[in-house]
């Protein structure tokens, strides 16, 4: 008897053990249901909040904000309408002079807001600063999806042909906002982000380029202000002469902007009275030059071989500017 109570306790036992074991895989089935429920509804917000962010941004990008410089600090704050995730960039460029770790960039969040931060070297050079977003640097696929990955879903006042080289170059659109400081800036100074207002010439495109340039004397440098019928992008070159010398540095270059007005700055030598004759600005434009982007062969021939008018010779446009004594 005693072995058969021994017998029923361990049986009991073990009856317990499996009932036990039941219960805990139930349970583990519940947990494991409920983790799937829960992570489910997780994609799902993450679906919607997707869906929400797409549905809010806007092709017509715009940007609003200021430049504070003070000294050779730059600080660039303000807001755009891009979608949360977007990426813009900072660019510091000198005319003749090659910048590194000039550039930021900062991701855009839900509001919108971004600061940049930069060093402007220190050369006696015109600056050209860009606030841009590239769409085809981006690596959020929701807004290359959005904007398109050669930005051609971009629109708008800020709305700039670019060019990127992948194995070969590639034409794309991006947003950007830009703008020039002179040789001598002031070094206390601010400077609003607003929208450009193009005003498109209706000769615009045609292959007898017409060159309507102003210049003046600023301090140590020559402003070449200027109208044309260029495409936008055309590469647009402006440098001091010199007969019976080569002046190395007093050039500066450019990309017209989309209504084809540019603005150069060249340096002024300081023995510029010493020379027999007498030196004289020079604006040209050549479609076979090693930076011209690649839709202005297009336009113009790849050598240059389109283009007609007064302006045209050999392959170029070029126009000359007497200095004033």
């Amino acid at each position: 008897m005693k072995q058969k109570q021994g017998m029923l306790v361990s049986g009991a036992l073990l009856a317990g053990c499996v009932e036990e074991d039941v219960q805990t895989d139930e349970d583990s089935e519940q947990d494991i249901g409920a983790d799937a429920e829960e992570e489910e509804e997780n994609i799902n917000e993450e679906a919607d909040v997707g869906e929400d962010v797409t549905a809010e941004a806007d092709e017509n990008i715009e940007f609003s904000g200021g430049i504070e410089i003070d000294g050779n600090d730059m600080t660039v704050t303000g807001e755009t309408n891009l979608m949360p995730g977007a990426e813009i960039e900072g660019e510091v460029r000198m005319d003749d002079v090659a910048s590194f770790g000039t550039d930021d960039s900062f991701e855009i969040e839900e509001d919108g807001a971004f600061e940049l931060e930069h060093t402007i070297p220190d050369y006696d050079r015109t600056t050209h600063y860009r606030l841009v977003f590239n769409p085809y640097n981006q690596e959020n696929q929701d807004v290359i999806d959005f904007y398109g990955g050669e930005g051609e879903n971009i629109e708008g006042d800020f709305l700039r042909l670019d060019e990127e080289y992948d194995e070969e170059d590639v034409s794309i659109q991006v947003a950007s906002f830009e703008h020039i400081l002179p040789p001598d800036f002031d070094e206390q100074q601010s400077i609003s982000i607003e929208a450009p207002n193009w005003d498109l010439p209706e000769d615009q495109g045609e292959t007898d380029i017409r060159l309507d340039v102003k210049t003046s004397e600023e301090d140590n440098h020559y402003c070449i202000s200027g109208g044309s019928n260029l495409v936008e992008g055309a590469r647009v070159h402006g440098y001091l002469r010199i007969p019976g010398y080569q002046a190395i540095g007093y050039s500066g270059q450019v990309h017209a902007n989309p209504d084809g007005s540019f603005e150069l700055r060249v340096n002024i030598p300081d023995d510029l009275d010493d020379y027999e004759e007498d030196p004289y600005l020079v604006v040209t434009m050549n479609p076979n030059q090693s930076n011209q982007w690649e839709h202005i062969a297009e336009y113009y021939g790849e050598e240059g071989e389109d283009l007609e008018g007064e302006l045209a010779e050999e392959g170029s446009v070029e126009l000359e500017i007497p200095l004033d004594d």
